[in-house]
Order: C-alpha cells, then structure tokens, then sequence
C-alpha cells in the first residue's frame, strides 16, 4: 500500500527543539494514522549558526526525494511513500517566502527566484577523433536559444551511412538537459550500441520559459534536423552521415510526451517528407489528467484543465500518429506506469493502424537506467533499444529485395 507522505521540520526559534522531542515524536505520530512521515533532524544556533538551519532542510528534503523512484536508501519510502501526494509542514522562516512549492522539482519565491532541487552537472562534449564516440554542441536558433548535441561513432568507412536518432530528454518539462552527464552518457552509449548518429535536444525549460515553449523548441529542431535530408543542411555530420530513411525519435519521461504531441501536430507530414521515419520509442512516458498534475497545470499558464490534450492525449489525436511502431518502456515501481499502459490501450483503440510494444521491467521505478546505470536493468534496455534501431537497417535491406 502506498501513502501520502508528510515531510515534518520542527519549529523552536531556530535554536531549540528535535524531531526526537517527546513533544514532538507525539504530534507526528498522531498525523500518520494513514500516511508516512518523515521528522527532520537538523542543527539548532547558535552552536550552529544559521543559515545551517536552513540548509540541513533543504538537504534533508533532496534526501526524501531521491526516493521518489523507489531506490533510495531508506526502504520504508521506497515501498509505501506515495510521492504524488507529498506535504510539506515546516516552520522555517524560508518557507512564508514560498509561492509555489512542487519540490522535488523546484520552488517559486515571492520575489519570482526560481530555485530548482536538482542542478544540471553540465559537461562538455568530446570531439577527439580517437574516441569511441565523438560529440559536438550545434546551435539550432538563437532566439529562441535552441541547441542541440550531436554524437557520431568512430566509422571505418568514411562514406558510410548510419540510422539517424533525435533524443528528447525528460524532467518534468522544468529539469534536465541534453547537456547533463547523465543524458550524454545514455545518449553516447545509445550511439555507440546502435551505431547510429544521435542529436539530443536542448530545449528551453519552464517555469522560466512557460509551456508550450518546449513544445515548440522540439518542433523546431526536428524541423533543423530534418532540413538536412536533401544533404544541404548546416551540420556536416548530419549531411554526410546521416540515413534519413532510417529515423528514430526517442525520449524519456516528459521527452515522450514532447515527441508524442509532435506527431501528431499539423505539419508534421510536411517536416518529414524528405524522410522515414522507422519508429518512436517512450521511456517511461509521462501523460496525466489526475489531480496530481498541478504541476503540469502550473507550468502551463494557458491549459484546458486536466483533459489538455498534451496532457491526455484523445482518441481523435491517438489515431493518427504519424509513425505506425511504437515501442513503450514501463517500470513497475514507475508512479506513471498506469498512464503509459493507459496510452498504450488507448492507442490500440483509436484505430491507429501501426503496431505498438510494451517492455515492462520489474522492481524498478521511473527514469531508473540514468540514476543506476550500470546495473543490469539499464543494460537490457539500452540492448533492446539497440535492437528496435537496428530493425531499421533490416527493414531497408527487405524493401530491396
């Protein structure tokens, strides 16, 4: 069974009090008769001077969250901690500056700051010639500010075609970058496994830049990318390189709802023309319309309530997606794993004539092949995406024969 789950921070004018107060033990206990609660411990001035009251919070609070997947330490929130309905009662003076708090994504002061709970380790790319896989950062556009990273494996034949890979990341619309060591790694090893060339988006974030901004960067650089397929196009690699009749749009988490909305837009025929488009593949999909997507609600200003169709996508949008093999990967433990099965049903039953296949891995929870990738899990997903890339190269030496 999963719970609600309270964060508790214990008030006493900054230099008194303890979550291991009697006083205090007995208060939250009494408020978990039906949910899980965790009592921060952090240190009292002035033998601590503040702001240290104020930082062991926030730290504490990243700590709850990186259990948000169902890997973290503390196997008590991993197994019944229900993070879709996350409370936080505190008393520090920090929190009457808050406006908006969705934490573990990030917070809105009074004052406007956005303060987001996870940085982006940024790292730059490796173009060196020796490499097993080569990286370079593209500018798409300047205003809006779009980019992209580019990766290209080591190739004997220089005169070589390879399969053609647009990565959107996930984030929850407001976090990651394809610029983030987690992404590059996933994207490099994607490259190196598929021997594929792969552009992974930058696209601008919200709350900074409200939705629909990521929508339409991703847009636009899939407009860049295919502009390419006449072999004119600004980037070399993707004109000397680049097999457009074999393409493959995948992402993660709010990725695949970016790429889905994409493909079913109005145009979308026209952009790709030039190309195949061979399949689309979803880890761990984010789609909504609960009450839990405040979030989503909130970052887009200028929403049609829980039933968006960006949010919920209806049958009429579902039945014409315009690629016709869709591969969905689902985490057990995923807190979106009903509404991507959910996407999937409805995508069988809106008379979309393509084929649709669902990779369900066990014990595991949302986004968890970038967390821990060397684990065996990652692996297999990595080695089944590889080998969804690769029917693309089948399917080209079929249609010769």
């Amino acid at each position: 069974m999963q719970l609600p789950l309270i964060v508790y921070i214990e008030g006493g004018g900054f230099c008194l009090g303890s979550a291991f107060d009697k006083r205090f033990h007995n208060f939250v206990s009494s408020l978990v008769a039906n949910a899980t609660a965790v009592s921060v411990e952090y240190r009292l001035a002035p033998e601590h001077p503040i702001p240290a009251c104020h930082h062991d919070p926030w730290a504490a609070l990243q700590w709850v969250a990186s259990h948000a997947n169902s890997d973290g330490p503390e196997q008590w929130l991993n197994n019944h901690a229900d993070f879709r309905r996350l409370m936080q009662m505190e008393y520090s003076s920090d929190y009457t500056k808050i406006a908006h708090d969705f934490t573990p994504f990030f917070r809105v002061y009074k004052d406007g700051v956005v303060e987001k709970c996870s940085p982006v380790e940024k790292i730059s790319p490796d173009d060196d010639p020796l490499a097993g896989v080569r990286s370079k950062d593209a500018i798409i556009s300047t205003k809006p500010s779009i980019s992209a990273r580019i990766f290209i494996p080591r190739m004997r034949d220089h005169n070589m075609q390879l399969p053609l890979v647009v990565y959107y990341h996930g984030g929850g619309f407001c976090l990651g970058s394809a610029f983030d060591k987690r992404y590059h790694n996933f994207v490099s090893s994607l490259a190196a496994g598929a021997n594929a060339i792969a552009v992974s988006v930058e696209y601008r974030l919200a709350p900074e830049h409200p939705i629909p901004a990521c929508y339409e960067d991703s847009w636009a650089a899939l407009q860049w990318v295919a502009s390419h397929a006449n072999g004119q196009g600004p980037e070399p690699w993707l004109t000397n390189h680049a097999d457009f009749r074999r393409v493959f749009l995948v992402g993660d988490s709010g990725g695949a709802n970016i790429i889905h909305n994409m493909m079913v837009r109005e145009g979308i025929s026209a952009v790709l023309r030039k190309t195949k488009l061979v399949g689309l593949a979803f880890m761990h999909p984010f789609f909504g319309g609960t009450d839990t997507d405040r979030m989503w609600l909130f970052l887009c200003p200028n929403n049609r309530g829980l039933l968006d169709p960006r949010l919920r996508p209806p049958a009429e949008d579902l039945g014409r997606v315009y690629c016709d093999t869709v591969l969905v990967f689902l985490s057990e433990k995923d807190i979106y794993r009903d509404a991507g099965k959910r996407y999937c049903d409805d995508l069988r039953r809106s008379g979309w004539r393509g084929s649709v296949e669902i990779v369900e891995q066990k014990g595991v929870g949302h986004i968890f092949h970038l967390l821990k990738p060397n684990c065996q899990q990652p692996v297999d997903l990595i080695n089944r995406l590889v080998s969804f890339i690769n029917q693309g190269k089948v399917m080209k030496l079929m249609s010769k024969i």
